[in-house]
């Protein structure tokens, strides 16, 4: 139990989950780089109850205005799929 405990929660692709791909958008380089460990960022979320249901797309390194990369291709904005949902975090937005 923790102040998190039960709520669920998704990380950037960027952040290591342990088991899942880390690639920062880009396959050519990493290929699937699956995380061994956690980022320090996710181990502490998951000590204190956190659910981690997914990871969110991002644009390639990070780096972007809105999230498109090689990997995942281009996260769409539900409502209307010719607009994207922003930058580094629209994974999470859509």
């Amino acid at each position: 139990w923790g102040p998190l405990h039960g709520v669920p929660m998704t990380v950037k692709e960027a952040w290591m989950l342990k088991g899942t791909p880390s690639t920062g958008g880009w396959f050519a380089e990493l290929g699937d780089a699956i995380a061994e460990a956690n980022a320090l960022s996710v181990q502490r979320l998951l000590d204190a109850g956190a659910v981690i249901i997914g990871k969110t797309n991002i644009p390639l390194y990070c780096a972007d205005y809105q999230s498109a990369n090689p990997k995942y291709g281009r996260t769409n904005n539900p409502f209307d799929l010719s607009r994207s949902p922003g930058g580094s975090s629209g994974g999470s937005s859509a």
